[in-house]
């Protein structure tokens, strides 16, 4: 097949646009099936897996189900998320949740604040 202006085959073209007529289950993102994926993203979506402590082939959470698509995201993310599990991390569930609102509020993440807000709230940390 020849290729179009995008530089990607018709076959590419119209794969790409099956996909994105999954309905969304995580906001606007549509996740992809773990059977469905890549091998390379398989192997991120179980680095991530791993690296939170849960069980193999456990349902990932909030943006690492994102994160999972994208390999050297995923390898870079894996400490970070290691660190703030509960099972890894020196901080209570209150100050893992008042650092996240802090480096959301900084990062501009308007998504990120009003998840966080809503936990901290539970765990009254004071208000954004």
């Amino acid at each position: 097949m020849g290729q179009t202006s995008s530089g990607r085959n018709a076959s590419q073209q119209v794969e790409e646009r099956e996909i994105s007529k999954l309905p969304p289950t995580f906001g606007r993102y549509a996740e992809t099936p773990y059977e469905q994926m890549a091998l390379e993203q398989q192997d991120s979506y179980r680095l991530l897996v791993e690296s939170t402590g849960a069980e193999p082939y456990a349902q990932l959470s909030g943006p690492l189900k994102i994160w999972a698509n994208n390999a050297r995201l995923a390898t870079a993310v894996a400490p970070l998320a290691s660190h703030f599990c509960s099972r890894h991390c020196s901080l209570s569930e209150r100050e893992r949740e008042l650092a996240a609102c802090i480096v959301s509020v900084k990062w501009h993440t308007p998504h990120s604040i009003d998840e966080h807000a809503k936990h901290a709230e539970k765990r009254d940390c004071p208000p954004i």
